[in-house]
């Protein structure tokens, strides 16, 4: 009976370990990721406190994880043109590229 049990808890384990490694490619994101569009319209953070921040994000989701931050105090950056649902491209303040809600930017030039 020992061995059954044994047995059954390596089955189980190979099992978790299977699922485990499903590659990091085949996103179960609600958005999976989204083309970027060349930076190149100039915007600043509006409609923010100047003493808080907008998160930069992985997709253009809320759902999505927060990899940065724009803040008042940024002054210009580059973004796209184009939103994508409401989403703008960016570079975040420490240079990763995400997403910004477009309700918080105000786009300065083309």
């Amino acid at each position: 009976m020992g061995k059954r049990i044994a047995a059954s808890m390596i089955v189980c384990a190979a099992g978790w370990l299977t699922v485990a490694s499903v590659p990091a490619s085949a996103s179960t994101h609600p958005h999976p990721k989204v083309p970027r569009a060349a930076l190149a319209c100039v915007y600043q953070v509006g409609h923010v406190r100047p003493s808080s921040y907008l998160n930069v994000r992985l997709n253009p989701s809320l759902r999505s994880h927060p990899i940065g931050k724009l803040k008042v105090a940024d002054g210009f950056f580059a973004g796209a043109c184009q939103p994508v649902r409401n989403w703008v491209a960016v570079k975040s303040s420490c240079g990763k590229p995400g997403w910004a809600s477009a309700k918080y930017l105000v786009r300065l030039s083309k």
